[in-house]
């Protein structure tokens, strides 16, 4: 007798007891941080460094983020670190300053009109490529070679769009599967649905500089496949029509973990100072 033997597939068989031991964990009260890094260079404005970290758990939500910003010219520099925490069932939105010890209360109609006006204001780094009549070239290719990022397999793609007013490049490393971030935006998106004021929440700031929103905003629908995967590395930059760089950001997930959930996590410090 002639058994016909399929080769065992180990990779995806870890990947699925990844995701059962995820999802039981879940159900066990599970909290999982992402911290995320984001560097701004404008030549002449200077460099913005955001440092991100975020916390989610089953009904919880917790955000700390530090700027620094730097004008070399002018030798001026910067420095903020804020936080927030929202927990489902309750009204409002917690806000600190850890540098200064101080927190306040925002009302949910307040904390998403501030968060409309950020992703407008993030439109406005996209060059003029879609003028209606010099059309961009849009050109992808993918590297054979796997890339390793803090433990993950990720593959580069990199994406053009070039016209005779310049030229846009984004490098990005994409990881075929990432059941802990899924669960992490999953997690995010739950808390911040249970505050919005239209009862929805889409996390349409999340990173609007990949290749395919790109694509989307200058085409407006999808030229090309969208890329599988997820985006753990990104890089953003922009040429004028002479090849001088004319604003560059790199991103990068730097770290994801979960852990058991901590309830005492999502709380101001005692000694900070209400001023609002």
């Amino acid at each position: 007798q002639v058994i016909n033997e399929r080769p065992i597939n180990i990779k995806k068989i870890c990947t699925k007891i990844v995701i059962f031991v995820l999802s039981f964990i879940h159900a066990q009260n599970l909290q999982i941080c992402k911290d995320s890094y984001l560097e701004i260079d404008v030549p002449i404005v200077g460099k913005i460094n955001i440092i991100k970290s975020e916390t989610v758990a089953d009904g919880f939500y917790k955000l700390e983020e530090k700027t620094k910003a730097k004008r070399v010219p002018f030798r001026w520099t910067m420095s903020d670190f804020n936080g927030e925490i929202m927990i489902s069932g309750t009204e409002k939105i917690l806000k600190y300053n850890v540098d200064n010890q101080e927190y306040w209360i925002e009302n949910r109609q307040e904390y998403f009109k501030k968060l409309g006006q950020e992703k407008d204001n993030g439109n406005s780094i996209y060059l003029d490529l879609d003028d209606g009549v010099d059309k961009p070239l849009i050109d992808r290719y993918s590297e054979k070679n796997i890339v390793h990022l803090h433990g993950y397999e990720s593959t580069k793609w990199t994406t053009s769009f070039t016209n005779s007013d310049g030229k846009i490049v984004i490098e990005e490393w994409f990881v075929d599967k990432f059941p802990l971030l899924k669960m992490h935006d999953s997690l995010k998106a739950s808390v911040l649905t249970s505050f919005h004021p239209d009862g929805y929440y889409t996390d349409e700031n999340l990173l609007e500089f990949k290749s395919d929103l790109v694509i989307q905003e200058i085409e407006g629908t999808r030229a090309l496949d969208p890329i599988p995967g997820y985006p753990i590395k990104i890089s953003f930059s922009v040429f004028d029509k002479n090849s001088k760089r004319k604003f560059n950001l790199n991103y990068e997930i730097s770290q994801l973990y979960a852990e058991a959930v901590d309830t005492s996590f999502f709380t101001v410090p005692e000694q900070y100072k209400r001023i609002i």
